[in-house]
């Protein structure tokens, strides 16, 4: 532990020795994720929370000092950020809760959560009145009081993405809280939720961790609609109910991100593609892939004895638009969400198709234009889901007719790029004598998708065709 205390001195002593002082004049302690971290054994940290007993008065003194920006977080209980222009590090500083520093340590989240160490000028002091440093020893989740869940009930949820992020137990008395006590989620704002969830889904085990959260009900009263998926029968050749499948999918999905062998090549950088803060592609991929079912409880219908769930990823896809619009999601995630779940189908369509297996330019050409570079992982979802199915013959076929599927996708992508376009926009309207309009996007479409067909290999074939789609209105 004397190791720990020192290598944490160290590293604030990194930031610079006067501003340590400053802290130790105005009686600072420093809690939260950085002590947490720091003890545990990470080696850098760039945010450091800190509590003061009068704030306003360190926040003049930092000023006047250092190059510094300040933003108020919380005016309510007095939390402020402040970032050092200078440095790569930001402090964020709060008012301590209580009349001591005790009082505030026992209204924080969680014990590995409320460890304070305050420098005394040669060294730091550690206060841990709520036996923190064992329960972290023990890589355990703890509340001190189940009144700290009532007070702020995104805690709820947070001691999940913990779990998720720490690979921590949750300890069995704060779990029996956590049940009792889910129902609160619904006082929590969309925005605070919205954060906690990106924390998990990122996580690279997160099906641990949303299966927990199912178990206690929580991920019902965040997704109310996933209370029908336990028992929910997903089809005849489904060895699991809804709820297991979903959850099987996702642990595939997982184990493919997680290895990088993937089925079907997907760029890292395409993974790592930001939506919006927190949400990448691969956060609303393992989202989608959760959901990518629930049009199942819409779409399911019984004819002569025959249960199907005709045009289910339909239904889906615009469900989850509403409710993930809801949850204040961007609609730049909300758009792959979308779009994943609106064609994780696609390839079975593809295949049970009349085309003998084999992708026209024209379902090239549709898969390009409404999935673009998520094709693969299109493809690799399609995947997980059939061995989340069952894995009988059929099953076995239709991934050999997949992987099929695919090395043609991949070749037309390979002629497209190759291929010469013997006409642009522009020509098109002179040749036509039409003005800039859909129409032209239109044309320019069915005239590609003739050259990847080969019925048209030349500018001459390529004026004459446009000429003959136009005069018959044939796009």
């Amino acid at each position: 532990m004397e190791d720990r205390l020192k290598h944490f001195s160290d590293v604030i002593m990194s930031f610079d020795k006067n501003l340590i002082e400053l802290f130790q004049l105005y009686n600072v302690y420093f809690v939260g994720g950085a002590v947490r971290d720091i003890i545990n054994g990470k080696d850098k940290v760039v945010d450091v929370d800190i509590v003061a007993i009068e704030p306003n008065d360190l926040l003049k003194a930092l000023k006047h000092q250092f190059k510094v920006s300040i933003i108020p977080l919380d005016l309510d209980f007095g939390v402020y950020r402040v970032y050092f222009h200078e440095k790569e590090i930001y402090i964020d500083i709060s008012k301590m809760q209580g009349n001591d520093i005790y009082e505030d340590i026992e209204r924080r989240d969680f014990t590995i959560n409320s460890i304070a160490l305050k420098w005394d000028g040669s060294k730091f002091i550690l206060v841990d009145p709520v036996n923190g440093l064992e329960d972290l020893k023990n890589k355990l989740i703890r509340v001190s009081k189940r009144k700290n869940l009532i007070d702020d009930p995104l805690r709820i949820i947070r001691a999940f993405r913990f779990h998720a992020e720490l690979g921590f137990n949750i300890d069995d008395r704060t779990m029996q809280y956590i049940e009792e006590l889910s129902f609160l989620i619904d006082e929590v704002s969309e925005e605070r939720i919205k954060y906690e969830l990106a924390r998990i889904f990122n996580a690279p085990h997160a099906v641990t961790t949303i299966s927990k959260m199912y178990d206690t009900g929580v991920l019902q009263n965040i997704f109310p609609f996933l209370r029908a998926f336990k028992g929910f029968s997903s089809g005849k050749r489904h060895i699991y109910d809804l709820w297991s499948h979903s959850l099987k999918t996702l642990e595939n999905i997982e184990n493919l991100v997680n290895t990088r062998k993937f089925h079907f090549d997907i760029e890292e950088s395409l993974l790592n593609k930001e939506l919006e803060k927190d949400y990448t592609v691969l956060t609303a991929w393992k989202i989608a892939t959760l959901f990518h079912d629930v049009g199942k409880l819409f779409a399911f219908d019984e004819i002569n004895g025959k249960v199907t769930f005709y045009k289910h990823e339909i239904y889906g896809s615009q469900y989850l638009h509403d409710i993930l619009t809801r949850k204040k999601l961007s609609k730049n995630t909300i758009d792959v969400v979308f779009r994943l779940v609106r064609y994780h189908m696609y390839p079975f369509h593809i295949a049970m198709s009349k085309q003998n297996i084999n992708i026209t330019p024209k379902i090239y050409l549709k898969l390009k234009k409404e999935l673009g570079d998520l094709v693969p992982i299109i493809f690799n979802l399609f995947f997980a889901d059939l061995i989340s199915t069952s894995n009988d013959n059929e099953t076995k076929k239709l991934i050999e007719m997949a992987k099929k599927i695919y090395n043609q996708y991949e070749e037309f992508t390979r002629k497209d790029r190759e291929l010469k376009r013997f006409l642009n926009g522009n020509e098109i309207m002179e040749i036509l004598g039409l003005k800039e309009g859909p129409e032209i996007g239109r044309i320019l479409h069915v005239l590609r998708e003739a050259e990847l067909s080969g019925n048209v290999a030349s500018k001459d074939d390529a004026v004459r065709f446009v000429k003959k789609l136009y005069e018959n209105k044939n796009f």
